[in-house]
């Protein structure tokens, strides 16, 4: 998985959503913590940070089960054109 494209596509959904009011740097934040997640990265902190977003509204809780849905992340995946050998 491209965590690099996870995360624009994340941050988008997350700025794109008229159910909520964010700025820019919290929804890089959000996103950060949500591809960390799904990476197996995130700290107890970021766990913890990432609970907190997730449980303030409905709406956060439909963005994270879509941006960690296995459909999901394979149809992301598969739109992804490959990443250039930078080596």
């Amino acid at each position: 998985m491209n965590i690099v494209v996870l995360e624009a596509k994340a941050n988008t959904l997350i700025m794109n959503s008229s159910q909520i009011d964010i700025t820019n740097d919290h929804a890089y934040r959000i996103a950060y913590l949500i591809a960390g997640y799904i990476k197996g990265t995130l700290t107890e902190k970021g766990h913890i940070e990432l609970d907190e977003w997730i449980n303030s509204s409905d709406w956060n809780m439909q963005i994270f089960e879509k941006l960690t849905d296995e459909k999901y992340l394979s149809q992301v995946q598969k739109n992804v054109p490959p990443t250039p050998d930078c080596n």
